[in-house]
């Protein structure tokens, strides 16, 4: 029998991961942690990014090998799927401009973007695996690529997106398949939680809050040694993920600070800024007193007596960011009890909500959104 090697890649709107195991040992699988060229830097993911320049290598940079300074694009994944895949009814009019993801540079179309960035990962993966298992072994082996795709995505937007898949040289090899995000992160979650913790009957509702999308889906055990589950509520989603909830607090920000600051900030915005609400305030805010105000620094924005602005640290109360954050948890909270109310349509019963991913870990903060979904 050829050997085989299945490779798992989470393709997100902000970031990227992939996995792989070899089809004789599926229980020895490696998560790649390394990801930026030459250096020593470990991480799970990647940025889903790529700068096109003339003097890189092929073209472009990629993920973590892109210059803070460097224009790149960004969310082009939300693009390959159908159009109203790209809006936000609930925060269309406040955040984006016709309520639509704006490209950074529109001379380059999605697709190329896409295909592009999964080049240079399917690469990356190539490169790891030579490393792992030897030039020699993977001469003869065979490789299997799995995607990730949103739950409510058609046909046609998993079609797109195979045929990036395969215009990035993907189906080289042997073959490429698609799986809905939360479908792959219920199986991941259900087998990780093991037989001793679950109880047959039980309905267990996934929600994957993502970059760009939430997915959600619900399975009831059937059986626990071994473990069987058969889909209980069909997969849902919506366009509400956690680049969303940022171009929200830009919004704050230039409500805040006004335009003109906004304009000086802007250089430096996603690049410290962000960086700061992104890795600190949106992971740590949980709407409760014991916390009433957050700062953030502000590089070159005076202080003025109205925008909360003192020796370039900007002051944020805990009310504010529920305005940021309110809007967000409750369209991520109609589709869970959507969820909820298609498994009770049934007489089922509902053991628990799990929540996945980068998103999810900001959403567990939020006490108050978990105290109602409960």
């Amino acid at each position: 029998m050829i050997p085989r090697i299945v490779v798992a890649i989470d393709f997100g709107t902000t970031f990227s991961g992939a996995a792989f195991a070899y089809i004789d040992a599926p229980r020895q699988r490696e998560v790649i942690s390394s990801w930026l060229s030459g250096g020593n830097l470990t991480t799970d993911k990647v940025l889903s990014e790529i700068c096109y320049d003339e003097k890189a290598p092929n073209g472009y940079r990629w993920g973590l090998n892109i210059n803070p300074q460097d224009e790149r694009h960004r969310w082009f994944k939300l693009k390959l799927g159908p159009s109203q895949a790209t809006k936000a009814p609930i925060i269309a009019e406040d955040t984006l401009s016709g309520g639509e993801i704006k490209q950074i540079d529109s001379d380059v179309d999605p697709i190329t973007c896409a295909t592009d960035f999964l080049t240079a990962l399917r690469k990356h993966i190539m490169e790891t695996l030579l490393t792992r298992y030897g030039g020699e072994f993977m001469e003869g082996t065979l490789i299997e690529y799995i995607l990730t795709v949103p739950a409510v995505w058609p046909d046609k937007a998993r079609d797109t997106t195979v045929e990036c898949a395969k215009r990035a040289g993907m189906d080289s090899s042997y073959a490429i398949s698609c799986v809905s995000e939360p479908e792959a992160a219920a199986i991941y979650c259900l087998f990780s939680m093991g037989h001793g913790r679950l109880r047959v009957g039980a309905n267990y509702v996934v929600c994957d809050a993502g970059g760009g999308t939430v997915d959600l889906i619900t399975y009831i055990v059937t059986k626990t040694a071994p473990l069987k589950v058969q889909e209980s509520a069909v997969g849902d989603g919506g366009t509400c993920g956690s680049i969303y909830l940022n171009r929200r607090f830009e919004l704050f920000l230039t409500e805040k600070l006004g335009g003109r600051a906004m304009e000086r900030l802007r250089p430096r915005i996603n690049a410290a800024v962000m960086k700061e609400f992104e890795d600190f305030i949106k992971r740590d805010f949980c709407d409760l007193p014991t916390q009433d105000e957050y700062t953030i620094s502000v590089p070159g924005v005076r202080d003025t007596q109205w925008n909360g602005v003192q020796d370039e640290v900007l002051t944020i109360t805990r009310g504010e960011l529920r305005e940021i954050f309110e809007p967000i948890v409750q369209a991520i909270l109609e589709l869970v009890h959507k969820q909820l109310k298609a498994v009770e349509k049934q007489n089922g019963v509902v053991a628990a909500v799990l929540l996945v991913g980068g998103f999810g870990v900001n959403l567990s903060q939020y006490h108050h959104s978990l105290g109602d979904s409960s």
